[in-house]
């Protein structure tokens, strides 16, 4: 194992790791990366997790993208959310709540405008809000050309689909919480 400090695999220079726990593992769990420095503010990365939804995992990670998200763009993202009601006890983003995201195309990374996240359990009380088209404020409709979105009060592991025109596409996810960090969710529709 590379650098494991109280549970935790640390990458080499290259940026890899190679974990393995003390026994097998008999609870899903969820592997993450919490990245940040200078100015990025840390930001949270689901990495893996389980391949049967109880214990087991395949080589390598399930997720390839690391997302970072700069200090002063949630700062300004904040700014704009400061009117919302919804918002206004959860401010700063990331401080104590937050979740920052975009809904992007698997071929070629490009953002998609007039998607909406969905929650698949009704009984979460998840707020969510996307970036306007001119990128100046959050509205509760659908994605803008930028593909992005934040939302706040998601339970842990609360899991996500997106709509396009109505129809739901099947790229599942699952949020997570973290005081003093932002949870980031890409969702890569095929």
């Amino acid at each position: 194992m590379i650098g494991c400090v109280d549970g935790a695999a640390l990458t080499d220079a290259n940026g890899e790791f190679d974990a393995t726990s003390d026994g097998q593992i008999l609870a899903p769990v969820g592997l993450v990366a919490v990245v940040g420095s200078g100015d990025y503010f840390p930001a949270i990365n689901w990495i893996a997790t389980p391949a049967d939804g109880v214990s087991l995992y395949g080589p390598a990670t399930t997720r390839r993208d690391i997302w970072v998200v700069p200090s002063a763009l949630l700062t300004t993202w904040s700014g704009m959310l400061e009117g919302d009601p919804e918002f206004v006890e959860v401010l700063p983003l990331g401080v104590e709540d937050g979740v920052v995201g975009m809904v992007r195309r698997l071929a070629d990374g490009a953002p998609i405008a007039g998607a909406t996240v969905v929650p698949l359990e009704e009984e979460y009380d998840v707020v969510i809000r996307y970036l306007n088209e001119a990128g100046d404020g959050f509205d509760g409709t659908a994605t803008g050309t930028s593909g992005m979105f934040v939302f706040v009060d998601s339970a842990l592991n609360e899991e996500f689909d997106i709509e396009i025109d109505g129809e739901a596409q099947n790229v599942l996810s699952r949020s997570g919480t973290a005081v003093g960090a932002v949870f980031t969710l890409i969702f890569n529709v095929p």
